[in-house]
């Protein structure tokens, strides 16, 4: 009888202990909190250039008035349409693709829209800092610079002049399983745009060095794919506008009337961009929504 009793008595002050263990952990979570992400990754980067729709996005929509910044690849309406997309001041601007509609490659915007693959800085992330860039530089060495910058990668995103700019869009939309990489003769049926001292908003990232790899490396390859040279698919778009911003600090309202990857040979005149570090990636569910968009 002594020994069932002790059995018992030790059994319950196992319990106990697992009990007390476990309260100190949650107060512990409690007083440390996990911090919140700094970009958050929609889709995946490689399903992109498989012109594939993961499962998950296939019947979701995304606010873009729940998040600061963002680009990607988005679709205004229906997937027929999707093509170089960015987010800034709560509104999706959209390159249309949706051959041979009157909507064809032109610039749209909305609130709500969809994707197969997008990076965004959640609302009220605070940028780590804010750099003006080069007079006369061109586009790829201040990309570089940033790269050199920002070893762990990073969205950046600001008004720019350019005294030449060179870009390129998506024409048709990459949703049928054609890879982009293997057939952009399929995907790239416009030519190349050129524009002389122009004002755009840029979004972009900066790949992340070749470091040892990180708990969230997986993450990583779904904001940014490789290309077929088996380099980082680091790249950025050019919101064009049709005149000089009025408030340089406020992005919003912005007349478009273009939109596309800015190549390197593009030549800067003046600008300043804000810096969002991607060292603390997430998988975010905030901004997504299942219901059909509302009018807008």
């Amino acid at each position: 009888m002594p020994d069932a009793v002790g059995h018992r008595d030790r059994k319950r002050y196992d319990l106990l202990a697992v009990a007390g263990f476990a309260i100190l952990v949650a107060a512990f979570v409690v007083r440390h909190p996990q911090p919140p992400p700094g970009l958050c990754v929609l889709g995946d980067a490689e399903a992109r250039l498989a012109a594939r729709i993961p499962p998950e996005l296939a019947s979701a929509y995304v606010d873009s008035a729940r998040f600061t910044l963002g680009f990607g690849s988005g679709a205004i309406g229906s997937w027929s349409g999707l093509g170089e997309a960015l987010v800034v001041g709560g509104r999706v601007y959209v390159r249309s693709t949706d051959y041979p509609t009157p909507q064809y490659y032109r610039v749209l915007q909305a609130r709500r829209f969809q994707t197969n693959a997008f990076a965004y800085v959640p609302r009220a992330t605070r940028a780590r800092e804010t750099l003006a860039l080069h007079h006369a530089e061109r586009f790829s060495e201040a990309w570089r610079e940033l790269g050199n910058r920002y070893p762990d990668g990073a969205l950046i995103a600001g008004f720019v002049r350019f005294r030449t700019l060179h870009s390129i869009a998506i024409s048709r939309p990459a949703t049928g399983g054609v890879p982009v990489l293997q057939h952009p003769a399929h995907y790239y049926t416009e030519p190349m745009a050129s524009a002389d001292n122009v004002w755009t908003y840029v979004v972009g990232l900066v790949a992340r060095a070749q470091l040892p790899p990180r708990a969230d490396e997986p993450l990583f390859r779904h904001l940014i794919a490789r290309r077929r040279d088996g380099r980082l698919d680091s790249y950025a778009l050019a919101l064009q506008l049709a005149a000089a911003p009025a408030d340089r600090a406020r992005a919003a309202d912005l007349q478009a009337t273009g939109l596309g990857r800015i190549t390197g040979d593009s030549l800067i005149e003046q600008g300043e961009v804000s810096v969002y570090p991607a060292d603390r990636l997430a998988a975010c569910r905030d901004a997504l929504a299942t219901q059909s968009p509302v009018a807008e």
